[in-house]
């Protein structure tokens, strides 16, 4: 029943696209809805999907092999070296329990819980649809799309019917997943950052793109929320309608705030790190000073914690530069003010040839100061 009323919609989808909308429900249904969907979506299912899933996992295996793994920052690891644990037998035996207790629940799970009992239920019918159904999580956020805009949104245009309450959620969320795509791309033009890199970066040391990250995460969410506002209503005793207006003012607006304010917190954390970087963490012993004063002891940070605090790479927004002729791009301009946001306010990496604090712990070894 669930996966009828999901294909009826997106029937109602697809017949909502002009020109071609009807040619495509008749390619898709085989006609009048259902059709021939089964026999349509079957081959897909049991043939093409996991071929594709093959040739994934083998380009997939094949990108490690050729440009090795990525790595976090520590000692003796660089962008062309790489410091992990031997393939044989560490890696392997890892594997191998991970594939181990992947059976294992999977056969456990097969043997004690029934899976969409279809049997009982019987062929799909629109008026037997369940109370409360909520749409597939990975369609989730389609759904909560189209739920979100404002009723009655259709135009007359060149002699046909415009449902924008269909097109308009569509292009909201393929201008979405086009994004995410092609960000790093983005992201490397407008740094000018064409290096190669294997060394994985924190996410707070990459205030700007973390920002953006959890603004994505906040958008989709409330995308995915959205898909339940009846059941949002209906659990908290609330009217369908302010629920939905709630989740139209997080769309909008909540990317933005958690924008900012994930930036200035992974700046503050930044900030931090360099602290305990420069001068040590915190031990909790108390120390006396000559003159009389009380401060607390701060040690040294390990080496493998010292490339972690150390930061991220040293880099600079790049200024437009006019061409032979004297002029100015639109195209660099747009690039070098999209730089300038995107490292506002990042702190350069410090100095670490000796960091890590510690020096009140040599100082009291000295003499110089009095461990009370």
């Amino acid at each position: 029943m669930l996966s009828g009323t999901g294909l009826r919609i997106v029937e109602g989808i697809v017949l909502g696209i002009p020109v071609v909308g009807t040619w495509l429900s008749a390619l898709l249904f085989g006609g009048e809805f259902p059709g021939r969907i089964i026999e349509n979506l079957y081959p897909i299912h049991v043939a093409v999907v996991p071929a594709l899933l093959v040739v994934l996992i083998a380009a997939r295996a094949r990108s490690a092999y050729v440009n090795g793994p990525v790595q976090f920052a520590g000692p003796g690891r660089t962008e062309d070296r790489v410091v992990g644990l031997p393939v044989w037998p560490n890696l392997a035996v890892r594997a191998g329990g991970l594939f181990a207790v992947v059976t294992g629940c999977l056969l456990l799970v097969a043997a004690t819980v029934t899976i969409s009992p279809v049997w009982l239920y019987g062929p799909s019918s629109p008026g037997d649809a369940s109370a409360g159904s909520q749409p597939d999580w990975y369609t989730g956020f389609l759904d909560g799309a189209l739920r979100l805009v404002p009723p009655g949104w259709e135009v007359d245009w060149l002699g046909r019917t415009w449902t924008l309450a269909v097109l308009i959620p569509l292009a909201v969320v393929g201008l979405f997943l086009l994004a995410v795509a092609v960000y790093p791309f983005v992201e490397e033009w407008v740094t000018g950052d064409h290096r190669e890199h294997r060394i994985l970066d924190w996410p707070r040391n990459e205030p700007t793109r973390t920002g953006l990250g959890v603004g994505a995460l906040v958008f989709y969410g409330a995308l995915w929320g959205a898909g339940s506002a009846d059941l949002v209503a209906t659990h908290f005793h609330v009217t369908v309608e302010s629920v939905v207006a709630l989740y139209q003012g997080i769309v909008v607006a909540g990317p933005i705030i958690a924008f900012l304010l994930t930036r200035r917190i992974c700046l503050a954390l930044q900030k931090r790190d360099r602290d305990i970087l420069l001068h040590g963490y915190e031990t909790g012993r108390i120390v006396r000073l000559p003159g009389g004063e009380y401060v607390e002891v701060h040690a040294r940070v390990q080496a493998a914690e010292r490339y972690r605090l150390a930061g991220p790479v040293a880099a600079q927004a790049e200024d437009a530069h006019p061409t032979e002729d004297g002029r100015l791009r639109i195209g660099d301009r747009v690039r070098a003010a999209l730089a300038r946001v995107f490292f506002e306010d990042r702190l350069q990496p410090v100095d670490d040839g000796d960091p890590g604090g510690g020096r009140t712990d040599e100082a009291i070894e000295r003499g110089e100061l009095t461990a009370p």
